[in-house]
């Protein structure tokens, strides 16, 4: 017989235990904040208490919190709220049990993790790759519980927080950059240039799906309109990338979802012609949008007078070069999960000024280009591995969907994993911090809804 979570303690005796990890958590943010970031904590801990006895709130506090840039010691604040939300879970579902927590993406987890371990043989630096680790761990313990509470109602509440969000940020972003004339993320951060991203692949399904479309080819112009001001190259090839996927599939699958072929045309005309204007309109206010966008197709050098280097691309070379040289010296097991920013020195053949100036305590800026020399070929497969199933039971739940409602909803889930999968070519950020917190809300969320589409079958 499986024993629940607390099936030893009565409510008094939960609470005094809860108290306790409370006031743990307090001491947690106290220790780890630098005196200038103080009052933020002080100012988010009456918050917190209010939180902590409802799940939906800390749920959105957690989706509100990916919008604040705010970092201690290398982590992001969501990660540090993810254990206020496990709390928040543990108070509101004290009777579940343990095998409530089990879902299908726990053995690909369990997987990818074990086959990172052999990677901490070569690893130097231990306890920073642990510390700078744990935001993945406990963003995977964030995605069981989404998962556990059975709380249908969180998906419609992820959407429409995070279209706010994104909508709000987006105001900011473009003011400062129209404004200023450079690039800008808003109060988010540049984790922005995702989540905008997210937020155009949510509007853009919702339109093809919805009968409001005047409110959602509106929401989609703004969208569209911000991940043009952020100037960021690569996002945009990989959302490119998604929009195309996503109309493809909507082409083959039109009778799934009763669209009909000539209204898809139209739609790809209207979305070209959108971003066409968008574009035109931005670069007439602001001109280092184009020429961010046509950099590549100038024949310059990319070397100042200075003997700095004026290209992102050239500097992300210098580091997958660092990396490379890693995963040559230890192919099969790597230097060690989350630690190439700390031991990229051991490593390095480039000059120890360039090193310094575009190497030195980053990361290797592409999750592949992370996993392969920090983990190895062995880590590899299990990281696959779990990219993979995290796809395929997502889809899964599109074709399991019976009513439009749920085919929107499966459909949306999916197609974010999809971006978020094709952007880990250029990006790492899905491996730590807010965007591995994200990365697992997604997850939990599509695990959620696959419960939700078995118990409507049972």
């Amino acid at each position: 017989m499986t024993s629940s979570l607390f099936h030893h303690l009565r409510a008094p005796s939960l609470i005094v235990v809860v108290f306790v990890l409370i006031l743990g958590l307090i001491g947690l943010f106290v220790t780890l904040s630098e005196l200038k970031n103080l009052h933020i904590v002080l100012t988010l801990l009456p918050v917190l208490f209010l939180l902590l006895n409802n799940f939906r709130y800390s749920f959105f506090y957690l989706i509100l919190l990916l919008f604040v840039n705010l970092h201690i010691y290398t982590h992001h604040i969501s990660v540090y709220f993810a254990f206020a939300f496990i709390l928040s879970y543990l108070m509101c579902f004290y009777d579940r049990k343990f095998k409530d927590l089990v879902n299908p993406l726990s053995v690909p987890i369990s997987i990818y993790l074990f086959l990172s371990l052999p990677s901490f043989i070569n690893n130097q630096e231990i306890p920073n790759s642990l510390f700078f680790m744990s935001s993945m761990l406990i963003s995977f313990v964030i995605l069981h519980f989404i998962s556990a509470s059975d709380d249908k109602k969180l998906i419609p509440l992820f959407i429409i927080s995070f279209l706010v969000f994104c909508f709000i940020n987006g105001l900011s972003a473009a003011y400062e950059g129209l404004i200023n004339q450079k690039r800008a993320f808003g109060f988010a951060g540049v984790m922005f240039v995702d989540y905008i991203s997210i937020g155009v692949v949510i509007t853009f399904v919702t339109l093809v799906l919805s009968n409001k479309k005047v409110f959602y080819s509106l929401l989609l112009a703004l969208f569209f309109l911000f991940s043009i001001i952020h100037q960021t190259r690569g996002v945009w090839l990989v959302l490119a990338m998604t929009l195309l996927i996503i109309l493809s599939f909507f082409f083959f699958h039109n009778q799934m979802f009763e669209i009909k072929k000539g209204k898809l045309v139209v739609f790809i005309g209207a979305t070209v012609l959108l971003l066409t204007t968008g574009f035109v309109l931005v670069t007439g206010i602001n001109p280092d949008v184009e020429q961010r966008a046509t950099q590549f197709n100038e024949s310059k050098s990319y070397i100042t007078q200075e003997g700095d280097i004026d290209n992102s691309l050239v500097t992300r070379a210098l580091i997958w070069h660092t990396a490379l040289n890693a995963f040559k010296e230890h192919p099969i097991l790597g230097i060690g999960s989350h630690s190439f920013s700390f031991q990229s020195h051991r490593y390095s053949t480039i000059s120890p000024y360039l090193y310094k100036k575009y190497v030195k305590a980053l990361t290797p800026h592409g999750t592949y280009f992370a996993v392969l020399p920090e983990i190895g070929i062995i880590g590899l497969i299990g990281f696959l591995l779990l990219a993979f199933f995290t796809l395929k039971y997502s889809y899964s739940n599109i074709k399991a969907s019976e009513n439009m409602e749920d085919k929107r909803i499966s459909t949306i889930l999916y197609f974010i994993l999809v971006y978020i999968n094709i952007s880990m070519i250029i990006t790492d950020a899905w491996l730590f911090g807010s965007g591995a917190v994200l990365w697992c809300i997604i997850l939990g969320l599509n695990m959620l809804q696959k419960k939700s589409l078995l118990k409507e079958v049972n």
